[in-house]
């Protein structure tokens, strides 16, 4: 009888105290993947710019950007200009800084935006992961006559700029080899981001 006393009042005892203290809850409920939020995880640079620049039909932008949590890629977001059509995919990054490789390999791609002066957005591929401190290629593609998205005239990142293989848009390709007719490169940071859940 005393054991049983015993073993019960260490098992009730406790039940208060984890049940009033939020911090104990917290850590008890916890997944194992630590839990990215879209509102505030992402690849890619939130930054509203004030400059623009200019893409024609299959042309693009490569930018590298780091994953700041370990999860799953859920929206993109663009601000552009221009009322013509964009996609925003990721691309692994082979480790040579450059987007112009069969190295670099699809990940995820986004669904049809427009460039209507604001920050526009669509969903993409579901179940697609990535690592926190990784680098990742973001590869804007236009599909219309002209988009404008915007970005700076100087700036912390490399941002590329090329043309495309016709048809590229429409289906993205599985790798960055077909963007290798690179037109330039410069100083510029972009705002364009896909978010982390």
């Amino acid at each position: 009888m005393k054991k049983t006393l015993i073993i019960l009042g260490l098992i009730l005892i406790p039940l208060p105290c984890w049940a009033i203290n939020p911090a104990i809850h917290g850590m008890m409920s916890m997944g194992s993947g630590g839990g990215c939020d879209p509102a505030s995880n992402e690849v890619g640079d939130r930054t509203t710019y004030a400059e623009s620049g200019t893409l024609n039909t299959d042309e693009y932008y490569a930018i590298a950007h780091t994953a700041d949590c370990s999860g799953e890629l859920d929206t993109a977001y663009i601000k552009a200009w221009g009322g013509a059509n964009c996609k925003v995919c990721i691309y692994s990054d082979n480790g040579d800084g450059v987007p112009n490789d069969a190295g670099d390999l699809k990940l995820w791609c986004s669904g049809v935006m427009g460039s209507a002066d604001t920050w526009d957005s669509a969903t993409g591929d579901v179940g697609i992961d990535v690592t926190n401190g990784v680098t990742y290629w973001i590869v804007t593609l236009s599909g219309g006559n002209t988009v404008h998205p915007y970005r700076t005239t100087a700036g912390s990142k490399r941002l590329y700029y090329g043309a495309a293989q016709a048809g590229d848009y429409t289906n993205p390709p599985a790798n960055l080899g077909n963007l290798s007719s690179q037109i330039s490169a410069a100083n510029r940071d972009q705002s364009c981001y896909v978010t982390i859940k």
